[in-house]
């Protein structure tokens, strides 16, 4: 897997670059960042470090905390049980969580790439930029099924399985036990929840 910085000097030409990625390759998703020095990680990896063995408990109980918090204060919660639908729930009500959202939309990562900015002061006093990632999620699925298997196996029967298995993942065994913080795994779709 490999990594390609691409600035641009016109809109024009970043919006022709990312649209050809959304439309002409399905396997590109999105994230925006405000500055080019922020970096690509979880509001959770920014506050503890995630175990690489077992889930952590800090997170089950600060998703404890969470839904006693909307009890307490009369606020609606979730009729789930589901890790997942909680965790992303949390996650986009300001708790930490090792989840990190992308889009399928350039558009939505160049929204918040740019919420915030003036673009009538003269010029930015920090120098930085504004970031889209685009992520390939196919080359990322078959570096991570490498990485996964390289202690194991060359089967390519077992690389194709472990390349379906990051790509669509059964989300409801995924999470039963906790978050496996041992691995990474792409999630295609929000829970039901998430809107």
């Amino acid at each position: 897997m490999s990594l390609i910085e691409t600035t641009f000097d016109t809109s024009g030409a970043a919006l022709e670059f990312l649209e050809s990625l959304a439309v002409g390759n399905r396997s590109y998703i999105f994230r925006g960042h405000v500055k080019d020095s922020y970096r690509l990680q979880t509001s959770y990896a920014r506050e503890f470090l995630i175990p690489h063995e077992s889930w952590d408990s800090r997170i089950d109980e600060m998703l404890d905390r969470f839904r006693s918090g909307l009890v307490r204060i009369g606020a609606p919660t979730l009729d789930s049980e589901n890790r997942l639908d909680w965790l992303e729930y949390a996650r986009h009500h300001g708790v930490p969580t090792p989840c990190l959202d992308f889009s399928y939309s350039p558009y939505v990562a160049l929204f918040f790439a740019f919420t915030g900015i003036d673009s009538r002061a003269p010029y930015r006093d920090d120098l930085s930029y504004s970031v889209i990632y685009a992520l390939d999620v196919n080359e990322l699925a078959k570096a991570w099924a490498r990485e996964f298997l390289d202690s194991k196996t060359k089967d390519d029967n077992q690389y194709y399985k472990a390349c379906q298995e990051f790509l669509s993942p059964k989300t409801e065994s995924l999470f039963a036990k906790g978050f496996p913080g041992h691995m990474l795994q792409f999630l295609p779709a929000p829970s039901r929840f998430n809107v």
